[in-house]
């Protein structure tokens, strides 16, 4: 065992393993160490303040840093379920360290107005966008991914990588649902009067006035039950630019 451990000693952080686990963990295997750093890590765990002699102190591991999203609708954890359907994987596929896109704010209704042509002032030709919408009067959270970029040509395009989604409850991502494109030539309705546009019908769009959504069609997105029928008001919305890391 020691012929087998020996390449993997220097890079062992000895010096910032706690004295609990030292004692538990590793000085009942310090036969195993070479003699000089067995006795100085001995030394180092009595006297902890007191410098080692001869082995080189290596920093700390820096776990990954996580992205704060400047949203005030969802946290941190819905943005690794979003990339994770962004590429067509299960919710659970990214966590909050290791999510392959960075998301960057573009317009926020509540900040910037909630109008179609700001939205369209700030949106268009931005590339890939992930749409965040709440619900008046419930937690629910509602939106959708356009991977083509934003425009006012008053015209649908096709996707198969398109999706439109629903948490129940806007905490609990556990509760989310999502509906990925069946490649209908309206996955991304584009309207110059009208906010972001998801499918023929409408699956799901911001309505002309501002203040309101509609949804009333399953033509180009399975349905997904609990997404209102009809018009409905919602408290704020913000659109999201993505992009591959």
């Amino acid at each position: 065992m020691e012929r087998t451990l020996h390449g993997f000693i220097p890079l062992v952080r000895f010096y910032h393993i706690s004295s609990d686990d030292f004692l538990d963990k590793i000085y009942p295997l310090k036969k195993l160490l070479p003699k000089d750093l067995a006795k100085d890590l001995v030394k180092f765990y009595i006297a902890p303040n007191r410098k080692p002699n001869i082995v080189e102190i290596q920093p700390p591991r820096i776990s990954k840093p996580i992205c704060d999203y400047d949203s005030i609708l969802i946290k941190n954890h819905h943005f690794a379920v979003f990339a994770s359907w962004i590429d067509k994987k299960n919710n659970l596929h990214y966590n909050v360290r290791n999510i392959s896109y960075n998301f960057n704010l573009l317009y926020r209704a509540s900040k910037d107005g909630n109008t179609p042509a700001t939205f369209h002032a700030k949106c268009d030709n931005k590339g890939p966008t992930i749409v965040i919408v709440k619900i008046s009067n419930s937690e629910k959270i509602v939106g959708g991914y356009n991977p083509l970029s934003w425009n006012t040509s008053n015209s649908g395009s096709s996707t198969n990588d398109s999706f439109i989604y629903l948490f129940t409850d806007g905490i609990d991502t556990k509760s989310a649902k999502v509906s990925h494109s069946n490649g209908d030539q309206n996955s991304v309705k584009n309207l110059d009067g009208y906010g972001p546009g998801f499918g023929r019908g409408t699956d799901l769009i911001g309505w002309s006035d501002g203040g309101r959504w509609y949804s009333n069609s399953t033509n180009s997105y399975p349905k997904i039950d609990g997404i209102p029928t009809g018009h409905f008001y919602v408290d704020d919305y913000e659109v999201f630019q993505v992009i591959k890391k």
